[in-house]
């Protein structure tokens, strides 16, 4: 009786060492994936946290219209976190990262490195990651990226109106924002940022519009 349970223990210690072996041999197969995906995260999430602070700020300096900008954004990288966390789940990897601290200026400055952050991500980032991934076969995590990089376009274009705000002209270019509201929708399934809703399918991904979410803004 004390053989036969210790047969069994020995096979159950086997195929459990055998599971964690392939887990670990499929990691290593996908080892740059899982470096691509975590250090994706960490800046989605930085991003987050950051627009949110960027948003507080800017309805504290009595600019809400660039308040909700900035909240639409922090909707936007949130999803892409969330996605990137997902995608390393399926590859069996931690999805816990630190995230650096977060750095709030006056909104003019705010305005300057978001838009900095954006286009290093548009240029050089997005395109390094997804070049990375592909190399690994990793078709799934490289559509993910592309969903992320095809919304940091999108973010370009919002704040490129408002790069010019970071110069000598910010009063002149905030006031004219100021005076216009604008309503602000995020695809839930790719983060895509849009100003007005498209007629039948999100642009970047191609859900149903359907998918698409009114952000709250910041003020009225």
């Amino acid at each position: 009786m004390k053989h036969a349970f210790a047969t069994r223990r020995f096979f159950a210690c086997f195929f459990a060492a055998l599971g964690v072996f392939a887990l670990n041999g499929q990691l290593s197969r996908q080892s740059d994936t899982v470096a691509v995906l975590t250090e994706a995260l960490r800046g989605e999430l930085h991003a987050h946290q950051a627009y949110l602070a960027y948003s507080k700020k800017a309805v504290e300096e009595k600019y809400v219209r660039i308040g909700e900008l900035f909240t639409a954004l922090a909707v936007s990288e949130a999803i892409h976190a969330r996605n990137f966390s997902a995608s390393l789940a399926k590859l069996g990897a931690p999805s816990s990262v630190d995230v650096p601290e977060i750095t709030v200026s006056d909104t003019r400055t705010n305005l300057k490195n978001a838009t900095e952050n954006e286009l290093q991500e548009i240029d050089v980032k997005y395109p390094a990651f997804i070049k990375r991934v592909t190399a690994e076969g990793q078709d799934a995590a490289a559509k993910g990226i592309t969903y992320a990089w095809q919304a940091e376009k999108q973010h370009r274009d919002l704040v490129t109106r408002l790069q010019m705000g970071a110069s000598s002209m910010f009063g002149l270019v905030v006031k004219s924002v100021e005076g216009t509201k604008v309503t602000y929708y995020v695809c839930k399934v790719c983060g895509s940022t849009l100003i007005e809703l498209p007629k039948f399918s999100c642009p970047n991904c191609g859900n149903p519009v359907s998918n698409y979410t009114l952000v709250e803004g910041a003020g009225p």
